[in-house]
């Protein structure tokens, strides 16, 4: 019995396939969200992901620089990126999501929660 090589580059590419696309959506952690801020109108929900292997957050169509927290609010679930900065670079508005609870909030230039929201999970 024989094998064809061309048979071979077939099956060896469709593994590659596969794998490419498992590899691809692997670790995200993906969340439906009501908008209680900016980019978004007020009610309008939109999907915020996770990829651990980055420093960015998606939102919806926009991307956001993740900003590192505590041990001890990361250990509670707590995620925050940044939503906008100022000229220079300096963040002055972030939003930060509950991957326990679901619970988003806005935090304004003045470093208190401004707005909430409910976000869940995405199976």
């Amino acid at each position: 019995m024989s094998i064809h090589p061309r048979l071979i580059t077939f099956f060896a590419l469709g593994l590659l396939a596969a794998c490419g696309q498992a590899m691809s959506t692997r670790g995200f952690i993906e969340f439906k969200c009501n908008s209680p801020s900016p980019p978004f109108d007020k009610g309008q929900s939109y999907t915020v992901m996770f990829n651990p292997g980055s420093n960015y957050v998606a939102v919806g169509q926009y991307q956001f620089s993740k900003v590192s927290l505590s041990k001890a609010e990361r250990q509670q679930g707590w995620r925050r990126w940044r939503t906008n900065s100022d000229r220079y670079g300096n963040a002055n508005s972030w939003s930060q999501l509950n991957l326990k609870t679901g619970e988003l909030r806005y935090i304004g230039n003045n470093g208190q929660v401004e707005l909430r929201s409910r976000c869940s999970q995405v199976k």
